[in-house]
């Protein structure tokens, strides 16, 4: 489990002052670091409780002026109280209490509901406040107190700028104009307007700016309600202009033999060229909707790689609309890469202790060791029906490899996917990436198996604020319930962005890979650590303890630690790894391979050479050979022709270090100047662990159609040029291009370009089908990526 360390920024918005200063109507700027009382206020907190609920009983009863002096005397003999917000917010509203007439009990109620996390009845009682033919006193309260819902706790914010605009609109004069403009910004910043939301910014502060020199000097004006405006758009303003100046971004692309390409890419000052492949992770996916119907892949592009010129360094980014992000390795440090947005940074703008009930908070983390590790029950082998031992017949092999493949599902709900402006599967797809390249050192590979992204109107996971464990222990019910659906999977992970109740961002089951039982689930919430938070809770699920429970507790910024903030290291202590390593040994795993395809050619034949390098494994390989016209090659011994233009080989038993070779000589009176031969490698009942290397094509001379240097037309003459080596998706704007327009094939990559339209045809007939690197029990109907070219998804 991840705890959420103290942390900078952390603000509330402030609405209208009713003859007060900064203490507002829907919530007041939190200074107090992380909001939690001190030792000495821990104590306090069940008299500050008591105090609270009395104060409530009074409102309950009417009786508001009792009810003020209570909450007033709360907050100046309880300032640090985690609950502080909610009684500013009364005070506030109270102050208007005498005017508010009959809208104030339904007001108050809203409130009351929103605390509960009834957001939906909130919103209820508020519109029937901001109705049209609305006349009080609190309908511009009511129409703010929407717009700050719908943003801040349901992430709605298109919604939001909906409701803001209204308020405008009705109200010119409202004393909310800052604070709808500040809410304003927020939503446009959430959706990944970044401009926009600076120059929103921008006019806020300038109109609460006294005096503006040269070099960006300035001074607020003088009233506090000016500096507190100044203040909050000034700092947002700087993180802004942080995040445009150090966010990555690709300077140039340029594709390369076998599908990889190679960009170069600039992040905070510094350059460096990536060489990547698309990323094994996502090779054979099956994409679901809300109703378990197959769907399209995301549009976004997924790689694994290397840093030129860097021994030993790792590459794990996604690409997209937004730009591009994830970590590079290099040295033992990590450099990690932004994009030039701030979707997904909505936490900064919550009051620290936010959504924390009186109870939860505590002067220490330390105080919430007993949820460090969920230890499950012991598994019942005789009366647990294991979800994978029917399904992954080919993975209990006795032998020993190198990897071992594990299959992750994720389930992604409705309001993760809110809170990231729809990017809540790119998001969690890059989180998994990069916990992919940290754990191949120690011979894991994560695979997705299925991946289910829930909406709005769909989504039977939505709950009600509760202590994380809780959603857990309720995602692991929906597991269950999902058991033949996920039969595939070692780990199924839920991210969520469900309201919670305690300060918890990450928990995990320790040490249940492959368990039957519905205990091989984790969860993780939103976090601008999301990659690490999953890292970290991946390590549980793979049986690794905190660090601070085992002997290696000197250093908290290692990933094992129980709270993570920015001095978080994605570093394994030996403790961590001595856990980690025995995950190799369960026997559920798939057994994973890297065997690698090249080609050469004379101009009167091709040679494939088939190699591998895992150390403890004799895979039989299967190729599959396509050519675009029939007759024009001898298919070698080891192969049997399946069509006119298209043969399967057999090669036993491949040793480690073995290059097995296969010569297709050019039949004697070929012709076609334009003949290309591709090839497609498959270990059979093995995963894959690198694709990239597993296709090739060999094209002859240029695609005029003329014969082939050496022939006259007859048959005879001299040997011609040699010809080129190609990718088998480097045809005009191919597969393997990430500036490619064309849409994604049925096969979950993208389509080819319209130079080598007969070739890809006949390619797409004879191997798109095919699933390489799956086991025979996990190729099944869906939309899943696969077939000879590496799967690529979007745009760049």
């Amino acid at each position: 489990m991840v705890k959420r360390s103290a942390r900078k920024g952390g603000h509330w918005l402030v609405p209208r002052l009713a003859g007060l200063v900064t203490m507002a109507a829907i919530g007041v700027a939190s200074m107090l670091g992380n909001g939690l009382a001190s030792a000495a206020g821990g104590e306090r907190l069940p008299a500050a409780e008591a105090a609270y609920q009395e104060a409530l009983v009074a409102i309950e009863q009417q009786e508001y002026p009792l009810a003020s002096a209570r909450l007033r005397a709360l907050q100046a003999q309880y300032p640090s109280w985690a609950g502080m917000a909610r009684v500013q917010t009364r005070i506030a509203v109270l102050h208007e209490a005498r005017d508010a007439g009959d809208d104030l009990e339904p007001f108050l109620a809203a409130l009351d509901a929103r605390d509960d996390g009834d957001w939906q009845a909130s919103l209820s009682l508020l519109d029937e406040l901001a109705a049209d033919d609305a006349g009080g006193v609190l309908v511009d309260d009511a129409l703010y107190l929407r717009a700050y819902l719908q943003l801040m706790e349901l992430h709605d914010f298109p919604g939001a700028r909906d409701t803001l605009v209204e308020l405008r609109r009705r109200f010119p004069d409202t004393a909310y104009a800052d604070s709808a403009d500040y809410l304003a910004a927020i939503a446009l910043e959430q959706s990944g307007e970044t401009r926009a939301a600076r120059r929103m910014l921008d006019d806020l502060r300038h109109r609460h700016t006294s005096l503006s020199l040269p070099l960006g000097f300035r001074w607020p004006r003088g009233t506090a309600l000016s500096r507190y405006w100044f203040d909050r758009a000034d700092r947002r303003i700087d993180i802004i202009d942080e995040r445009l100046a150090t966010a990555g971004r690709v300077k140039s692309e340029t594709r390369v033999d076998g599908g990889a390409i190679s960009v170069r890419v600039a992040v905070n000052g510094s350059e460096y060229t990536l060489h990547l492949t698309p990323s094994a992770l996502v090779r054979e996916v099956e994409w679901l909707d809300a109703r378990r119907v197959a769907t399209a892949p995301p549009s976004v592009n997924v790689y694994q790689g290397t840093v030129a010129g860097v021994p030993g360094s790792w590459v794990r980014v996604s690409i997209d609309e937004h730009g591009i992000r994830g970590v590079l390795g290099i040295d033992g440090e990590e450099v990690r890469i932004e994009p030039a947005n701030l979707i997904g940074t909505l936490e900064y703008y919550q009051p620290a202790g936010h959504g924390l009930r009186p109870a939860a908070a505590t002067a220490s983390a330390d105080a919430y060791n007993s949820l460090d590790l969920l230890r499950p029950p012991p598994e019942n082998a005789d009366n647990a029906v294991s979800l994978h031992d029917e399904t992954l017949e080919s993975r209990a092999a006795s032998r020993t490899t190198d990897v071992r493949a594990v299959p992750v599902s994720l389930v992604i709900d409705s309001r993760y996917d809110n809170y990231h402006a729809g990017n809540g599967l790119a998001e969690a797809l890059n989180s998994l990436n990069v916990a992919d390249g940290l754990y191949r050192q120690f011979g894991l590979a994560l695979t997705l198996d299925k991946v289910q992204l829930f909406d709005d109107t769909h989504d039977p996971l939505k709950r009600d604020a509760t202590s994380l464990e809780n959603h857990l222990r309720s995602f692991r019910r929906y597991r269950l319930d999902e058991a033949v659906n996920l039969a595939d999977s070692a780990l199924t992970y839920y991210f969520t962005g469900n309201p919670r109740t305690d300060i918890t961002l990450g928990l995990a089951w320790i040490n249940t890979l492959c368990r039957s039982d519905g205990y091989d689930v984790g969860v993780t919430t939103p976090s601008d650590f999301a990659d690490v938070l999953l890292a970290h809770e991946l390590g549980h699920s793979f049986g690794a303890l905190h660090d601070s429970d085992t002997a290696c507790n000197k250093d908290s910024t290692t990933l094992m630690w129980p709270n993570i903030s920015a001095r978080t290291r994605t570093h394994f202590t030996s403790c961590a790894r001595g856990s980690i390593a025995k995950a190799r040994r369960v026997d559920c795993l798939a057994h994973g391979v890297d065997v690698a395809l090249d080609a050469v050619h004379d101009g009167e034949s091709v040679r494939l050479v088939v190699s591998h390098g895992d150390t403890g494994l004799r895979p039989d390989v299967e190729i599959r050979l396509e050519t675009e016209v029939a007759g024009q090659v001898v298919w070698p011994a080891a192969c049997v022709a399946q069509t006119p233009t298209g043969a399967l080989c057999h090669l036993k038993a491949l040793l480690p270090g073995e290059q097995r070779e296969l010569e297709l000589p050019l039949t004697t009176g070929s012709r076609y100047r334009d003949l290309a031969v591709s090839a497609a490698a498959e270990a059979l009942a093995l995963v894959e662990i690198s694709p990239a290397d597993n296709s090739v094509t060999v094209r002859f001379g240029s695609s005029d159609g003329t014969p082939l240097p050496g022939f006259d037309g007859d048959g005879s003459g001299g040997s011609g040029s040699q010809g080129g080596l190609v990718a088998a998706e480097d045809s005009g704007q191919g597969a393997g291009s990430a500036t490619a327009g064309n849409e994604p094939t049925a096969a979950g990559g993208r389509g080819g370009g319209s130079a080598d339209a007969l070739l890809l045809a006949l390619i797409g007939n004879a191997l798109f089908s095919r699933r390489f690197g799956a086991s025979p029990g996990r190729r099944r109907a869906g939309a899943r990526g696969g077939g000879i070219f590496p799967l690529r998804f979007g745009r760049w």
